[in-house]
């Protein structure tokens, strides 16, 4: 009977042992890998970079590779791109992230010097930029700057002197005079040199008389913009009124006499539209109407080549 009993109890025990075998090796996991290494950011180029500021600026970017994702350059971001036009450093920024989170960034420096030769906007050669010659960037145009007053725009004057008789007329209203680019100058000295035959130049209260005295900036070759250069103006309003507004002046459109007039009714219309007395600068950043009131007081800017 002891027998018996005692071969029953073996085979038990041995499932017992051999099922809490099983269940041990059910339970126990392989260890988890772990990544804490971070990618790897490599410059492509120099980490220090020389440009003139009128030399475009192309970045060479960046390479990023991870040993568990492999190559992760795509995904790099980039901060910091904004090489503006104004002398400087600037740092550019590479930035990457790998599956685990893991993050990895590197920088380059950008220095940007001047050569030597102002943009459009730079207040430089007594005023500020608003016309760069495209065949010689080292000649261009200037429009005054007056500080000590609230505008831009510097004074009021009429066209033609007020003058009687035989200078009632004084301009003559068909002078279109010069359209092209620097004309505004010949056209000055055209207006003043009638002035002077007229009444010997005592009149002195119109805009070609004060556009050419005028002594801003150290300069004493300002003179009236003809029609084109009065456009070149309008056209880069929006890159010249920052830099203006930093020297504590203000621009505001106003009504500006240009050195070109036309005024006779005989004179075609095509002539008429290209030129005129004066342009209307309106808000909205458009040119409105032509003053044909020669008599009546509008502003004058004052602009010199360089």
């Amino acid at each position: 009977m002891q027998k018996i009993i005692f071969l029953l109890i073996i085979p038990i025990f041995l499932s017992t042992l051999i099922l809490s075998c099983s269940s041990k090796d059910t339970n126990e996991s392989e260890p988890v890998q772990v990544d804490n290494d971070s990618p790897v950011i490599t410059l492509i180029g120099k980490s220090i970079i020389e440009v003139f500021r009128n030399t475009e600026f192309t970045d060479p970017g960046a390479t990023a590779y991870d040993d568990n994702d492999g190559d992760l350059t795509s995904n790099i971001e980039i901060t910091g791109y904004a090489v503006e036009r104004a002398n400087g450093e600037y740092i550019i920024t590479y930035s990457v992230s790998d599956d685990a989170g893991n993050t990895a960034s590197i920088e380059r420096t950008v220095i940007v010097y001047d050569d030597g030769n102002p943009l459009i906007g730079d207040i430089a050669n007594g005023g500020v930029v608003f016309w760069v010659n495209p065949q010689d960037n080292t000649h261009g145009l200037v429009a005054a700057i007056s500080c000590e007053g609230p505008n831009l725009l510097l004074t009021v004057h009429p066209w033609r002197p007020n003058l009687n008789g035989d200078c009632k007329y004084f301009g003559p209203y068909s002078l279109i005079g010069n359209t092209e680019i620097g004309g505004g100058s010949k056209n000055t000295d055209r207006i003043i040199a009638l002035n002077t035959e007229c009444d010997g130049g005592i009149k002195t209260n119109y805009a070609a008389y004060f556009a050419r005295n005028y002594d801003g900036g150290g300069y004493n070759d300002w003179y009236l913009p003809n029609i084109t250069e009065i456009e070149l103006i309008h056209d880069n309003s929006n890159t010249i009124y920052w830099p203006v507004n930093r020297e504590n002046c203000s621009i505001t459109r106003r009504e500006i006499w240009s050195s070109n007039g036309v005024l006779e009714t005989t004179i075609a219309d095509q002539q008429r539209t290209h030129a005129t007395a004066g342009y209307t600068y309106t808000s909205d950043g458009r040119f409105r109407d032509y003053i044909y009131d020669k008599e009546v007081e509008k502003y004058v800017l004052p602009i010199r080549a360089y």
